[in-house]
C-alpha cells in the first residue's frame, strides 16, 4: 500500500488574517511542528471568506447579534504526534488564546500519509 495510518493528528482551523502569525507562533511554543527532518510545517491558505451569524446570549467580537457577517479569513493546517496532552496544549495554549473568535472552528483528524523515506 502506497499510504499508511500514522500516529499524528491533523488540525485545521479558520482564522482572519491578521492573526495567523500570532497562532502559529502561539502554536510552535507548545509544540514544534516536526515532520521528518523538518520543523514548523504548517498550510496557510489565501484568503477567503468565512461567514455566521452572531446569536442572542454570544460575546461576538465581530458581527451583530442575529446579522449575518461575513469577514476575511485564512485556513491554517497543521500535524502533531498523536498524544492528547499535546493536542489539549496545542489547542489552548496555541490556538485558543491567541484565536479572536468566541467559539474558533477547529477540526481534528486522523492521518493517512505518504512519504518518502
Amino acid at each position: 500500500m502506497p499510504f499508511k495510518k500514522v500516529d499524528r493528528y491533523r488540525i485545521v482551523t479558520l482564522v482572519p488574517p491578521e492573526y495567523v502569525e500570532s497562532i502559529l507562533q502561539g502554536v510552535v511554543k507548545v509544540n514544534p511542528l516536526l515532520y521528518g527532518k523538518y520543523s514548523k510545517v504548517a498550510y496557510q491558505s489565501e484568503e477567503g471568506i468565512e461567514q455566521f451569524v452572531p446569536l442572542e446570549g454570544s460575546n461576538a467580537t465581530k458581527g451583530e447579534i442575529n446579522k449575518l457577517y461575513k469577514g476575511k479569513s485564512v485556513r491554517i493546517e497543521f500535524s502533531i504526534d498523536k498524544n492528547d496532552k499535546i493536542l489539549e496544549k496545542v489547542i489552548q495554549e496555541g490556538i485558543m488564546k491567541n484565536h479572536p473568535w468566541e467559539e474558533p472552528v477547529i477540526i481534528i483528524s486522523e492521518v493517512w500519509e505518504t512519504r518518502k523515506k
